[in-house]
């Protein structure tokens, strides 16, 4: 089954949902893990009661979670600046680098 998603994703949610924790809107963490039903494990950034996902998060900041509460958050833009001398002349050229 394909997944818009994979381990290492940094993750948003987009909704205000209700497990057994009350997970809120804006709150951001890592995918962890893919699980065999669907949902991720998420090793969320704030303290939030949860739990450790069977051992894939950190103790009380894990929950399982289905994808259509969550949203990628892009990775930043890698720039790099390079700086030439040429006498007395000096240019920077910037790349971009995925």
């Amino acid at each position: 089954m394909a997944t818009k998603f994979k381990i290492g994703d940094r993750v948003r949610v987009i909704n205000n949902t209700y497990y057994r924790w009350e997970l809120r809107k804006g709150a951001t963490g890592v995918i962890k893990a893919c699980c065999s039903d669907g949902s991720f494990a998420v090793q969320f950034d704030a303290y939030l009661e949860g739990h450790n996902c069977g051992g894939k998060t950190a103790h009380f900041s894990g929950l399982f979670v289905e994808p259509q509460h969550l949203e990628l958050i892009p990775a930043p833009k890698k720039v790099v600046v390079r700086v030439i001398k040429d006498g007395d002349t000096t240019t920077s050229v910037e790349y971009e680098r995925r």
